[in-house]
């Protein structure tokens, strides 16, 4: 009787999910318009993948080296990691500067991440509180939203979430694959594709290293040879470095640019800066709107009983956890929640956890009422979470030129004269080079003051107030000679004459 009612619960909670993620992967379709966002790091992974089409990553590599280390303002690295652009390049085979297209990869990727994040969770807790935290993942409004975009942190949130399924498998399960050496490949090249799908992907090296260590430590007195098994533990790694050398070989590296901008009497202020930022950026994905930060404090002390409850068979998360966000607490650029996503489903995780471990310490008769409560909680948590993201939904299905800024008809129109007008060796001032550089073939460089805007041959402002360009103000007073060539309601086209 018993076994068939866990059979049963199986089914239900197996139907459950596959209900989620049809749900989730029809909500996000729903949810992308046929534009994009001025920031244009989209438009660095998209020429990424158009070079690695056309065989010219080297070009790509050159021309790009000259926008970033010619603009007065910090935009990114020379080249992101090549594993986004990959995933790309058949997408843009296919289908070209389709946006939907482009941003089809983050629906699926998200739906793989939740598909692992449950095969991680279900030995750790009820099926119950497992469905509980893959639909409250899978409604959040803000990872909802932040699919419209093309950009690697959805893919690199599946990597490193199957990288750390792999070690929890490897090292703390009973699996069933005794080919060390495959099991250990895969995992080395699990680990190397999430670093070559974002850089801060390198975090799941130590974090191996200190699981190897209480691995090695627990079994080392039952290993008769211990060279041997330091040898065998060497895998993951002599993987990694054969697929890096490998990439290196093929693709251009570009990524270390980026820290250029850092120097060492900087990082104690990036620390300091950082610190707080991150401390409350979690409030910000969830749906309780002003009571956010009331409720984000309820949830961090409960994930701290959850870190404690749960520390001795989880420290992998923790492991992880720390090492992800000691790299954003040194990274010189605020990027939001995108920077900590893989640290986030474990944060709600720990806080159920936590919640469960403060209950089971009350007296028996308030138990069970304040575990009512606290399942209204969460239940609470789940429909505001799935009402925005609804929402957000049918806000885009009645505008889907909504985030359409670089693909709008005003935009096409300019970036149509910057192609037809200006000599192909021409460089363009813009605030978004990247965006002018996919858009009309041109090179093109980001100026916020005067004393360099003599590199650009046509300088292009926008209208409206952005970072990245000089204001019309210090332009009327910067002494150089331009003549206006072209004008809309967004833009002003000069030709500056030297």
């Amino acid at each position: 009787m018993e076994t068939n009612l866990k059979i049963k619960t199986q089914h239900i909670s197996t139907c459950l999910l596959f209900l989620i993620l049809i749900t989730n992967f029809i909500m996000v379709l729903s949810s992308f318009t046929h534009g994009h966002g001025w920031g244009d790091d989209f438009a660095s992974y998209i020429l990424q993948a158009k070079s690695i089409l056309s065989r010219s990553t080297a070009d790509f590599y050159q021309r790009n080296s000259y926008t970033i280390l010619n603009s007065s303002i910090i935009l990114g690295p020379v080249a992101y990691p090549w594993g986004y652009p990959l995933i790309l390049s058949p997408v843009y085979a296919v289908f070209g500067l389709n946006r939907i297209a482009l941003k089809l990869p983050n629906a699926i990727f998200f739906i793989l991440f939740l598909v692992i994040f449950d095969r991680l969770l279900k030995k750790r807790i009820s099926d119950a509180g497992r469905i509980l935290i893959i639909a409250i993942l899978a409604f959040n409004p803000y990872f909802l939203s932040f699919q419209n975009q093309v950009l690697s942190d959805i893919p690199f949130l599946f990597f490193s979430t199957f990288s750390i399924f792999l070690i929890d498998l490897f090292y703390f399960s009973q699996n069933r694959m005794k080919n060390v050496l495959i099991k250990y490949i895969i995992l080395g090249f699990s680990i190397f594709f999430s670093t070559f799908v974002r850089t801060i992907g390198i975090t799941l090296l130590p974090t191996l290293l200190v699981i190897q260590f209480f691995f090695v430590r627990k079994n080392w007195n039952q290993e008769r040879n211990k060279i041997s098994q330091i040898l065998i533990q060497s895998i993951p790694y002599l993987s990694f470095i054969f697929f890096w050398i490998i990439s290196s070989l093929i693709f251009p590296k570009g990524e270390s640019s980026y820290l250029l901008s850092i120097s060492s009497k900087d990082l104690f202020g990036i620390f300091k800066g950082n610190l707080l930022y991150y401390f409350f950026l979690i409030s910000e994905i969830l749906p309780f709107g002003l009571w956010n930060l009331n409720f984000y404090s309820m949830l961090l002390l409960f994930m701290v009983v959850g870190l404690i409850c749960t520390l001795r068979k989880d420290y992998l998360f923790f492991v992880f956890s720390m090492f992800q966000l000691t790299v954003a607490l040194f990274w010189p650029t605020k990027i939001g929640p995108r920077m900590i996503f893989s640290i986030i489903p474990f944060f709600f995780y720990d806080s159920l956890i936590g919640m469960e471990c403060c209950i089971s310490w009350l007296k028996k008769p308030l138990q069970k009422y304040i575990q009512i409560i606290g399942s209204i909680f969460w239940i609470v948590l789940l429909i505001l979470s799935f009402k925005e993201s609804l929402a957000i939904v049918k806000e885009r299905r009645m505008n889907l030129q909504k985030l359409s800024e670089p693909f709008d008809a005003i935009s096409g129109d300019m970036f149509n004269f910057i192609r037809g007008n200006t000599p192909e060796d021409s460089i363009i001032v813009f605030f978004k080079p990247r965006a002018m550089h996919l858009m009309t073939d041109r090179n093109a460089v980001a100026i916020d003051n005067c004393s360099d805007l003599s590199k650009g041959n046509f300088l292009v402002m926008i209208h409206q107030n952005y970072n990245g360009q000089i204001s019309q103000n210090n332009l009327d007073t910067c002494g150089i000679e331009k003549k206006l060539v072209y004008d809309n309601r967004e833009f002003s086209v000069y030709e500056l004459i030297k």
